[in-house]
């Protein structure tokens, strides 16, 4: 296994539209209350870049089988996940008071790394077993793709929080969960029985402490406005510092998540306070961020919500006008990117990236315009070639004028002698085509002339 590049995020709760929704991964409706505890919600999987060095994947689950770190050798074969869970028991270790909870370490972690500390956010692969079936009911390892949960956020079986809390990066562990600690005396009928146990398979792969503004928010906001607008914007620049963190890995769904924690906090002072250039330009630059991790995810309104916000604090932002440019780009409104970018342009003409962007809009714009003009084109050649007429000899037709002329009256019917030669009739009929009128040759019984020409405007 090389580089892990996806991963199914539970932790960010921004969402474009109505595209994105939870819902319960066991599709079956169940209430979480009635269940008698929180279990996994599952989302649309959300493409994201998750990037683990080679030192970190060889420090952790494929680390040589001659490694200090690993349980003693063979211990982890004689734990088969298919035998009676009676006497695997035996070998576990009750995480509980109770023994609703109980582990075995397969792979050690390292020793050195974070500890999963309240409302962390972890990085996992897992597996859910019941007893005597042959295939797990869920598992990301199958579907390939590591998932991020935040702990004590009601996202995760009690009980494998309890098992995630005792293991460390690297980590993997087999957890057997009473059913109190899973989906309760109802279970999740029919997949899975009430008062049923669970076996978990989980491997740590990362994990996230808490930032200092998610403490802050978690004291009563009358506490936060006690203090001073220096030591909030010093706990909004280290956010915003974690979020550049998660920017440069990628990772522009956790990255938005600080920037966003930073702004809350920021936005809660006083108009006088936020008006100060200190901590306007913090929050242009959190928008600004922002507004870059959507044109990552090519989310084209929100970058422009937030490239608006920043102008509407800075009006002569380079920054601001460049980001908006790049994001009317992605939303194909070739104007106003080309005018957004010029505002930029103008602001610092020397700018390489600007001027890049530029020219690559400009033959955007060519290619549109080309790609239009070939689409009319080929529409006057199919015309020409249904009538034999081009649309030049359409309108120097002596019936253009005439037809044109009735078209644009108030007349409902144009009347003329039937005597016409029938070349001139064809004509005619297709410069009427041509205008989108009607033309009917009929006779006439009882007329001074035997044959008439009627021609009616569509729709009447």
């Amino acid at each position: 296994m090389g580089e892990v590049n996806e991963i199914v995020d539970y932790t960010c709760t921004e969402r474009e539209g109505d595209e994105e929704q939870m819902g319960v991964r066991l599709k079956s409706g169940i209430s979480l209350p009635r269940a008698g505890g929180s279990f996994l919600m599952e989302p649309v999987f959300e493409p994201d870049c998750f990037e683990i060095s080679e030192r970190e994947l060889k420090e952790t689950y494929f680390r040589s089988e001659n490694s200090s770190d690993r349980l003693v050798t063979g211990l982890q074969d004689e734990f088969d996940i298919m035998d009676d869970w009676e006497r695997l028991k035996l070998k576990m270790t009750p995480l509980t008071e109770d023994g609703g909870v109980l582990k075995f370490c397969k792979f050690a972690g390292l020793v050195s790394s974070e500890k999963v500390s309240y409302k962390s956010a972890i990085t996992c692969f897992y597996e859910l077993l019941i007893e005597g079936q042959d295939e797990p009911f869920d598992s990301s390892f199958i579907r390939g793709l590591p998932e991020r949960f935040k702990m004590d956020s009601n996202q995760i079986l009690p009980g494998i929080e309890i098992l995630i809390k005792t293991m460390k990066v690297g980590e993997t562990a087999v957890g057997i969960l009473d059913s109190v600690y899973a989906f309760g005396e109802l279970g999740v009928p029919p997949r899975i029985p009430g008062n049923c146990d669970i076996m978990v398979t989980v491997k740590l792969l990362r994990v996230t402490p808490q930032g200092e503004l998610e403490k802050l928010l978690g004291m009563p906001e009358s506490v936060r406005l006690e203090m001073s607008i220096d030591a909030i914007m010093n706990a909004a620049e280290k956010e915003n510092g974690n979020g550049n963190q998660f920017f440069k890995s990628k990772e522009w769904k956790l990255a938005i998540q600080q920037y966003n924690l930073a702004l809350r906090v920021l936005q809660e002072r006083s108009v006088e306070e936020q008006s100060k250039e200190t901590c306007k330009g913090l929050i242009v630059k959190l928008h600004l961020n922002k507004a870059m991790c959507y044109i990552n995810l090519r989310m084209g309104k929100k970058a422009v919500q937030e490239c608006k916000k920043a102008l509407g604090l800075q009006q002569r932002n380079v920054k601001a006008h460049y980001r908006l440019g790049k994001a009317y780009a992605l939303l194909k409104d070739y104007e106003k990117a080309k005018e957004e970018l010029s505002a930029a342009a103008a602001l610092q003409p020397t700018d390489r990236d600007i001027n890049r962007e530029l020219v690559n809009l400009d033959q955007v714009i060519r290619q549109q315009n080309k790609q239009e003009f070939n689409y009319c084109q080929n529409m006057f050649k199919d015309y020409e070639k249904s009538t034999g007429m081009t649309e030049e000899e359409v309108m120097r037709s002596p019936y253009y004028s005439i037809l044109k002329e009735f078209k644009e009256s108030d007349s409902v019917e144009l009347v003329l002698p039937g005597s016409i030669h029938c070349k001139e009739r064809g004509k005619m009929r297709k410069v009427a085509d041509y205008l989108n009128l009607t033309l009917e040759h009929r006779n006439v019984l009882g007329s001074s002339s035997s044959q008439q020409i009627r021609i009616k405007k569509m729709n009447t």
